[in-house]
């Protein structure tokens, strides 16, 4: 999942997280996937462009 993440490959980041949210049974990963959900959905709305590294800036508390 990281690896698309970091990729911009947005829809195969959400895809391994439905699946990682699937085989997490202690809901161990919740938090962490629903983070990386809402950041998928703002950069598919807001590309970060060419040579982004990754790293997300938080706007807001």
């Amino acid at each position: 999942m990281i690896s698309a993440y970091r990729s911009q490959e947005w829809k195969l980041a959400s895809t391994k997280i439905i699946e990682l949210q699937e085989a997490d049974e202690n809901k161990e990963l919740e938090v962490l996937c629903e983070l990386y959900r809402k950041r998928i959905e703002y950069y598919q709305e807001n590309p970060p462009g060419e040579g982004w590294d990754g790293a997300f800036i938080a706007t807001s508390k």
